[in-house]
């Protein structure tokens, strides 16, 4: 038998925590490593109170304790301190001799820096079970504790002590043939894997990409909701429909808002819904065709949370950033290839919303014709690169008027964009956090710093 210790720190209070610990849908939510699903079969927590629970691996890729690809185990709250202790004995359900046996899973804790040091000890692990491996499903799970628990306290965002804007980071679009058997564990698509849903284990946004190549459906919309059910803090960014950013040959029609609004309407409703954006290519300049054309856009929209993305440093105006504020639109903060005349870094904000967009340095394939969205999105930050990134964001998100911020990768080719998305969430919380096992199989050396393994 071994013992294992364990420990992190939380950014919320020892009662949040606490709760988390016994609450049957928070528990479903952060006690399961990410290549598992979880379910709750029983749980009565009071001293003396039974639970079972079973994880089963996702993609049907390893073996289980009980049935094929199943552990299920069942047990007793054996002692509960409010705010302080939960003592739990439990063992698997399993006909294998060598997994048989009482366990002890003990979490103290202990009011720290303002927030909480959770020490978790699970005594009489079986010798059959790999140390190691056990030891990565904890640190998975407690950094899906703290960052749970830390969303319901109101996220990751403090300035001098006060509280901020809610931080959302993730990438932009989630379909992609190459994420498979990097991001994803499976390397088909398949009926039985949703991916979607698979990367709403690990970020709390999605850029919505098919909607700029046309409007979204309601069902479409409720589906992408439903998906994403197990994320409480979930929401969505969208792209506006092409038809108003690239193709302004002729005025668009009150038909046409209507029909790509009616995704984004559906989205807003649930409450999933963080901004659409208005994403225009270097190609459109500053001059009053283009002003006049971004307040009839803002006035068809007004009724949702707009931001605006420019990448033509005709843009940098005060008089821009005043009217948009003005108007209440968010402006996007863009990294992307530096040229001569392309929009530089920036930590402004002029909406409720913060926005920022990485779209990498590929300075070879940024402006030629040819190159496809693989090669022109081809570039994996350095954490020294990401980190002046973070900085805005914090700065972006301590500003009084910012109540949301989000910040989206767009560099995807290959998975570099959650690969990145995972270290900026890592520098944010100061700590590291849960990783596809594929993505960090795929990035070692530049998410061992920031991923919990």
């Amino acid at each position: 038998m071994t013992t294992q210790h364990f420990s992190l720190h939380v950014n919320a209070p020892r009662a949040l925590v606490y709760r988390a610990l016994l609450d049957a849908r928070a528990v479903a939510r952060w006690r399961v490593p990410p290549m598992m699903t979880s379910e709750v079969h029983q749980f009565d927590p009071r001293e003396g109170g039974a639970f079972r629970i079973s994880l089963t691996y996702r993609g049907r890729a390893a073996t289980g304790k009980t049935t094929a690809h199943t552990d299920t185990y069942h047990g007793h709250f054996a002692k509960l301190v409010p705010d302080a202790l939960v003592v739990e004995v439990l063992e698997f359900e399993t006909v294998d001799r060598a997994l048989q046996g009482s366990m002890t899973i003990t979490f103290v804790l202990a009011d720290a820096d303002g927030g909480t040091d959770v020490q978790a000890t699970h005594a009489g692990l079986p010798a059959s079970v790999p140390p190691a491996d056990n030891a990565l499903g904890w640190e998975q799970s407690l950094a899906q504790l703290a960052a749970y628990v830390e969303a319901q306290a109101g996220g990751v965002r403090q300035r001098n002590g006060q509280m901020g804007a809610t931080i959302r980071v993730g990438t932009a679009g989630w379909d992609y043939p190459d994420w498979r058997g990097i991001v994803y564990p499976n390397t088909k698509k398949t009926k039985s894997f949703d991916e979607l849903a698979y990367l709403a284990r690990f970020f709390d946004t999605v850029e919505i990409n098919t909607t700029f190549y046309g409007p979204g459906s309601p069902k479409t919309a409720a589906d992408w909701v439903a998906r994403v059910a197990d994320n409480p803090e979930f929401k969505f960014t969208a792209k506006l429909w092409r038809r108003f950013t690239h193709q302004r040959e002729t005025a668009f029609s009150a038909e046409e808002v209507k029909t790509a609004r009616a995704a984004f309407d559906i989205l807003q409703r649930a409450g999933r819904l963080g901004a659409v954006l208005l994403q225009f290519p270097w190609s459109f300049k500053r001059d009053a065709a283009a002003e006049e054309w971004l307040r009839d856009l803002g006035a068809a929209f007004a009724e949702l949370p707009l931001v605006l993305e420019v990448r033509h440093a005709s843009w940098n105006s005060e008089e821009v950033l005043a009217e948009l504020t003005e108007r209440g639109v968010g402006i996007v903060n863009v990294d992307q290839p530096l040229f001569e005349n392309s929009l530089r870094p920036a930590a402004r904000a002029t909406s409720s919303v913060g926005y920022v967009r990485m779209h990498g340095r590929n300075y070879q394939e940024w402006f030629r014709k040819t190159a496809d969205r693989n090669a022109r999105y081809d570039y994996l930050y350095t954490a020294n690169e990401l980190r002046p990134w973070v900085e805005r964001i914090k700065e972006i998100a301590a500003r009084p008027t910012t109540k949301e911020m989000y910040a989206v990768t767009n560099n995807h080719h290959l998975g570099k964009a959650p690969a990145n998305g995972a270290m900026i969430t890592g520098m944010l919380r100061g700590r590291k956090v849960p990783v596809p096992e594929t993505l960090f199989a795929r990035y070692p050396a530049e998410l061992g710093p920031f991923a919990a393994r």
